[in-house]
């Protein structure tokens, strides 16, 4: 795991002052970790540095060259390689970049960027000798989307312990990073800085600047925080790419990489092999589901497919949607034999926050599919990725589903043929879920339906309306794709039975759950 105190110290890129039409600059091995290119300090060959555009390989001395853009603003930074780590801030966001901004952001709600001034003669980025290993863990988060600092404190008081406890060597929210008030960046990154591993953040919808005219300027605030809105970095063979899918028209979003961020990612990947797995992460999923709304998928998937058609090995991650799903996707260009995977990941602040709070004062905030509020860890092995489950926060560790009946008790009479639900939350139409009633039952394996979780429609209605400052829950489900359905048999008598329910997610991963029903005459 990388040791983030070890970097608590580091300062940002350190560059010398000058002008030019081109920047220019060193990628060098730090060798005393004080993030300035000292005498002793030697180049490192073959490192990929970009500017949003073009993607250059430093030469033997570790020296790289790349144009400004457009009006001269431009974000340069460097794909930290495998074998290297890189310096990162007091709150261990990782420091590759240099962003140039001669006359800074234009007044807006949010402070953005200040006016960088002329180009530097030099802009060197230090990269740390780290002995990475090939096979790692990263925890992967759907929007944490605090609105205020009470729900910064509603993560504060139930997140950092389970995430801590799930051992990532690194981890990345996957966008909504706040719910509009882009104030809260600060305190929220302090919190995920508890943890210890260096964090990273993909921009969201409600991280844009809504008073901004259009595109050039919604994300002057992000980018001051965290930098770059799309860049790579390597561990291992895995080749990780951080996704802006999210324009803006000045009216309203759209799921969209656009042209140049597509000229970029061809040019970033003509440098990964072929056999190293390529990991995407966006807000904005890659396809909507039939019936789902407009903003809820990429517009231009097809021409990403298209990029990718040199590399088989990928999968990729989303959020924004605040529910639980995989995808296998086949269709819209995709050439390879085996479908591309695209995981919708549930969410840190699971559905906004809402619902009755539990005794610590944090509501449940169950998603619209019936999933609680959680994240995923993704090993990684070589080029292989594995999906650990779904990690609840708020439950006991290790739970996977809920088993859902209408009541604990019920008459032998109506019992017979009654259904239930089994929502299996990191499942999938590849998982495979068998319930027995009794020991001495055989097992017998239930029907995967999709429609909204029976569990949430009634908790729906068990809340009612809730006294502020506690959000009442939505009343409108999301259709649930990791529900399962059985009846019970017929003959039961009298007593205790136990429904036991075993899964198996499709990853190699099984999971087990007991719910106990009382029959009378």
């Amino acid at each position: 795991m990388l040791a983030g105190g070890a970097y608590l110290a580091m300062p940002q890129i350190w560059v010398k002052a000058a002008s030019g039409d081109f920047a220019k600059g060193v990628v060098f091995h730090d060798k005393d970790g004080d993030g300035r290119k000292g005498t002793g300090d030697t180049g490192v060959e073959g490192v990929m540095v970009s500017n949003g555009r073009d993607v250059v390989l430093t030469d033997e001395k570790g020296r790289w060259q790349l144009p400004l853009l457009g009006d001269g603003a431009t974000d340069f930074f460097v794909v930290k390689p495998a074998g290297w780590a890189l310096p990162t801030s007091p709150d261990l966001l990782p420091q590759h970049y240099y962003i140039h901004q001669p006359e800074g952001s234009p007044g807006q709600r949010y402070a953005g960027l200040k006016p960088t001034g002329p180009l530097p003669e030099s802009i060197d980025f230090p990269l740390i000798a780290d002995e990475e290993t090939d096979s790692f863990r990263m925890l992967i988060c759907g929007d944490p989307q605090p609105r205020n600092q009470r729900e910064v404190d509603y993560i504060a008081q139930s997140t950092p312990s389970v995430l801590r406890e799930a051992n990532g060597h690194l981890g990345i929210t996957l966008g909504d990073v706040a719910f509009d008030d882009l104030r809260i960046y600060p305190s929220l990154n302090r919190v995920l800085a508890s943890t210890g591993i260096p964090w990273r953040h993909v921009l969201g919808n409600h991280d844009l600047n809504f008073d901004s005219e259009g595109d050039a300027f919604a994300n002057e605030t992000f980018r001051s925080v965290y930098g770059p809105t799309y860049y790579s970095f390597d561990r291992g063979k895995v080749h990780f790419v951080v996704l802006n899918n999210v324009r803006w028209s000045g009216e309203r979003y759209r799921g969209e990489l656009g042209e140049r961020q597509r000229q970029w990612l061809e040019a970033d990947l003509a440098h990964v092999p072929g056999d190293h797995l390529v990991v995407l992460f966006l807000h904005i999923p890659l396809r909507a589901e039939s019936g789902e709304p407009w903003w809820g998928s990429t517009s231009d998937r097809k021409e990403l497919f298209q990029i990718l058609r040199n590399h088989p090995h990928t999968i990729s991650f989303a959020a924004h949607r605040h529910y639980h799903r995989h995808d296998f996707i086949q269709e819209d260009g995709w050439v390879h034999p085996e479908p591309h995977h695209h995981l919708v990941v549930g969410t840190l602040c699971g559905a906004w926050f809402r619902g009755k709070p539990n005794a610590f004062g944090v509501p449940h905030a169950t998603m619209g599919d019936g999933t609680p509020r959680g994240f995923i860890a993704a090993d990684f092995d070589g080029n292989k990725c594995n999906i650990d489950g779904y990690h609840v926060i708020g439950a006991p560790g290790g739970k996977q589903m809920h088993i859902y009946l209408p009541s604990y008790e019920f008459s032998v009479q109506d019992a017979g043929g009654m259904p239930y639900h089994v929502n299996f939350y990191n499942g999938s139409e590849r998982s495979t879920v068998k319930a027995r009633i009794g020991k001495g039952d055989e097992w017998r394996e239930l029907e995967r339906v999709v429609e909204p979780d029976p569990y949430y429609v009634a908790l729906v209605e068990a809340e009612g309306e809730i006294d502020s400052p506690w959000r009442t829950m939505r009343s409108n489900p999301d259709r649930c794709s990791h529900l399962w359905k059985g009846v019970l048999p017929e003959g039961l008598g009298e007593g205790e039975h136990i429904i036991e329910v075993l899964a198996e997610d499709g990853f190699g991963h099984t999971a087990r759950q007991m719910r106990i029903i009382r029959l009378s005459a």
